[in-house]
């Protein structure tokens, strides 16, 4: 019995340490987002193993947290001007102006022994893997810790960087956002590689800026895209090579490249028609 059981902890745990790798073609916001949830809830229902997917949007999107409030928060018919669409994100966070970017998603289930059971400690090292790819870019980046100095919550996610975020110079280079469901979690990330600052200003419902107030310096002091800093200019599939090199490194694993399985496709089918019907 003892050896029996030793052999089931060693399978367990080597089904950890493989990881499956969806690079991605580009997709409409809603199908992204049903995508990244049907792995997730397939990961939490050991369907699938844990999960890394880099990818695309097939035009300019605007993806806001779960819990914001779209309707106070985003200027509709300027995104509709622009040919911007808006979604909602099945995790939380602020908006995200997804254009000119690289995304990306971790899916696991909650009993994956590399993760903490908490969404704080589980972000921090994501983020620290995250790290470890950027630095191989050369880069120095820097996880965010809270500082003394408070700003008022804003609804974009790079107005400023959050608890282990990334950052050079103090500039928000990664915008995250994690959920919890069930027995799975999911961790959204953006990286962007030039950011649209008056486009991003544009999307919002208000002008949060007084008229004496230079939206254009004040983002170039808060946020920057990996093409922004100094002369780095990194093709694709170099910035997802290092990328998924660093969580190799960091997590001691190894990837396995797939693609979505039949089950993940049926529930894409099932979550895009519960939102449809829903809008």
């Amino acid at each position: 019995m003892p050896l029996i059981m030793a052999m089931i902890i060693k399978q367990m745990w080597d089904s950890f340490q493989t990881w499956r790798l969806i690079r991605d073609k580009d997709y409409n916001g809603l199908t992204n987002m049903a995508i990244d949830e049907a792995i997730s809830h397939a990961c939490g229902e050991e369907k699938s193993p844990t999960t890394l997917r880099l990818y695309g949007w097939k035009s300019p999107t605007v993806s806001i947290g779960y819990g914001q409030n779209a309707h106070s928060d985003i200027d509709f018919n300027f995104c509709k001007s622009a040919g911007i669409d808006v979604i909602k994100r099945p995790t939380g966070g602020r908006a995200v102006l997804h254009e000119n970017e690289l995304t990306f998603s971790i899916s696991s289930s909650t009993e994956n022994p590399l993760f903490p059971k908490n969404i704080l400690k589980s972000h921090k090292k994501i983020s620290e893997a995250l790290l470890v790819g950027i630095n191989r870019l050369g880069i120095k980046a820097e996880l965010h810790h809270k500082s003394k100095k408070k700003l008022p919550r804003h609804p974009v996610c790079f107005y400023s960087p959050s608890m282990y975020e990334l950052v050079v110079d103090g500039k928000k280079i990664v915008g995250c956002a994690q959920r919890r469901f069930k027995n799975s979690f999911l961790e959204h990330g953006s990286i962007p590689l030039r950011l649209n600052r008056n486009k991003i200003s544009s999307i919002l419902k208000d002008n949060l800026f007084s008229s004496n107030k230079n939206i254009e310096s004040f983002y170039l002091e808060n946020m920057a895209g990996l093409h922004e800093l100094g002369s780095y200019f990194f093709p694709i599939d170099q910035i997802i090579k290092n990328i998924v090199a660093g969580f190799e490194d960091y997590f001691g694993i190894s990837f396995e490249e797939g693609n979505l399985s039949t089950y993940e496709r049926e529930l894409v089918e099932n979550i895009n028609r519960l939102v449809g019907e829903a809008r």
